[in-house]
């Protein structure tokens, strides 16, 4: 629920329900000349390092992907893998949605990043 306070887009995130098997996050968000969209999207975690995230409901027509952690120099560092599959489900041109996310995902993930690196 904090990742609105670093990841500029976000507007809001709000847990809706937990669950042992899943939590369900609402998300509002606003990038650049899109329409500023509401979702909500299921997270699935599956230890040791997988979490697969997949739209429940809300403006966007599709929404899934993954999130991976893997361990790296014996546990000191960690990368990450991520995937992301969207579709709009409005009227927009495919060239704007790729070129909106190709500048909006890095700056995202940069700014994950810094939330959790000790430089």
């Amino acid at each position: 629920e904090g990742a609105p306070d670093f990841i500029d887009n976000l507007e809001s995130a709000t847990v809706t329900r937990e669950t042992e098997e899943h939590i369900l996050i609402e998300q509002v968000m606003k990038l650049g000349p899109l329409p500023r969209v509401t979702y909500v999207v299921k997270h699935i975690p599956i230890p040791p390092h997988t979490v697969l995230f997949e739209r429940e409901s809300g403006d966007l027509k599709e929404v899934d992907g993954f999130w991976k952690f893997l361990p790296v120099d014996g546990g000191e560092k960690c990368l990450l893998i991520y995937h992301l599959e969207l579709k709009p489900g409005f009227l927009v041109p495919g060239f704007v949605v790729k070129r909106t996310l190709k500048k909006s995902l890095p700056d995202a993930l940069r700014a994950i990043r810094a939330q959790v690196v000790d430089d």
